[in-house]
């Protein structure tokens, strides 16, 4: 299996992370929030291949988030 491109990630994640947080946390309060923040980008690490290919990653990612802390 192909190793991730870790820059990439880190872009990705400097450019997505504000706007998920604040998403998240609009919609959950700070705590539960920032869980699904994590919980999100954990999810986009392990299939990184895959969620950068989507044409809204961050919105997909927003659901991730919101599932993984209901």
């Amino acid at each position: 299996m192909p190793r991730v491109d870790e820059e990439e990630f880190r872009r990705f994640v400097q450019e997505a992370e504000p706007r998920l947080h604040r998403a998240l946390v609009a919609r959950f309060g700070w705590e539960v929030g920032r869980e699904a923040v994590a919980e999100a980008l954990g999810y986009a690490w392990e299939h990184w291949r895959r969620v950068k290919r989507f044409e809204n990653p961050v919105g997909y990612l927003f659901r991730v988030g919101s599932s993984r802390v209901r």
